[in-house]
């Protein structure tokens, strides 16, 4: 008869990283909401929260930086935040970050967008959807046809035409 190996493994180490908004809120309200709906989800996922990182609205961010010291160190395997603006407003900010977070093998996992990037599959697909984000934000305005045609020099013919 097999024997069937019954240790019990130990469970995932995770951290979560809370912000207050700005206009600043009462911090107890704001945070411990974000602090309740994450840990609900942790247990969900069966990770165990080691810690929790705090900031305030403005820069600059000290719990976000000691955030990433640790992960650098290897002190957990997952992130959680209420929402990626709780990283930050710009998303630019929010791509260096889980970009830091990636390298150190520290997945991200954000309730309000579900986003789950603890494996390369769903971090490929949130790099490829960063990457037409910006491209699709660099194509030219059309502002300039706008303001021509206020000043009344509009182009010979529609820019969406069938001749």
């Amino acid at each position: 008869m097999e024997s069937l190996n019954l240790q019990a493994t130990a469970p995932i180490s995770g951290v979560a990283y809370l912000r207050n908004g700005s206009p600043p809120t009462p911090e107890t309200d704001i945070l411990e909401f974000q602090r309740r709906q994450i840990e609900a989800r942790a247990a969900q996922d069966g990770v165990r929260l080691v810690r929790f990182y705090a900031d305030t609205a403005k820069f600059p961010r000290p719990g976000l930086a000691q955030l990433l010291a640790d992960a650098q160190m290897g002190d957990f395997s997952v992130v959680y935040v209420e929402s990626l603006y709780r990283i930050d407003r710009r998303l630019g900010r929010v791509v260096k970050v889980v970009q830091q977070l990636c390298q150190a093998g520290v997945g991200l996992v954000s309730l309000r967008q579900n986003f789950d990037l603890r494996n390369p599959e769903a971090q490929a697909l949130f790099f490829a959807a960063v990457a037409l984000t910006e491209q699709f934000s660099a194509l030219p305005s059309r502002k300039p046809t706008r303001q021509s045609a206020r000043a009344g020099s509009l182009p010979s013919k529609p820019e969406y035409s069938n001749d």
